[in-house]
């Protein structure tokens, strides 16, 4: 009988064990899970500030770029933009702001459209397609930048060209080159279209 006791103790003894053993288990990955999670959310929050700043500061002028830039593509023809696109001062002037006021993705767009016009651009003639591929996806960028909003270069580039279906593939191939989404690839991960 005792022996029987003695085993029906250490077999209590060993369920205690296991029980608070487990509960300290626990509680340590909660205590670990609660300080990621703090660490999260203090990142996530320093980046809502730092963006709040950034976007109340700004504002004016990244309306003032995205004008800009809109101007260059849906003016084009006109006198007084042709004489802006001429002027390097106004250019160096759009593109410094730009660095400045926009964002990651942006900038990116707009060292894209920098490296191609030192490069190719001169190279080819007038009406060069990927120029004004480049030009819609920093305006698209933009609009995100400035608005919130996204929209796919296919859809600002069918706001100006009468002739985007016959030069579609072409367009596409410079989507593509450049890494940037297509019509296809925005409509599937942008449930809510403006």
């Amino acid at each position: 009988m005792k022996e029987e006791k003695s085993e029906e103790g250490v077999r209590r003894m060993e369920i205690w064990i296991i029980i608070l053993t487990s509960s300290v288990i626990t509680a340590l990955i909660n205590i670990a899970w609660k300080i990621i999670e703090s660490k999260i959310t203090q990142k996530n929050t320093r980046y809502l500030q730092i963006d709040n700043y950034f976007r109340s500061t700004s504002g004016e002028n990244m309306q003032d770029i995205y004008n800009k830039w809109t101007e260059l593509l849906f003016r084009v023809g006109e006198v007084e933009v042709k004489e802006k696109m001429a002027d390097v001062g106004y250019i160096n002037s759009l593109i410094y702001d730009t660095f400045m006021y926009s964002s990651s993705e942006s900038v990116r767009r707009l060292a894209i459209f920098q490296q191609y016009s030192y490069t190719e651009h001169e190279k080819k003639a007038k009406g060069d397609i990927e120029i004004i591929v480049l030009v819609a996806s920093i305006i698209a960028s933009l609009k995100k930048d400035f608005t919130g909003n996204q929209v796919n270069i296919e859809d600002v580039l069918r706001i100006k060209m009468t002739d985007i279906n016959d030069k579609e593939e072409e367009v596409k191939k410079v989507i593509k080159k450049h890494g940037f989404k297509s019509l296809k690839e925005f409509r599937t991960t942008n449930t809510k279209h403006y």
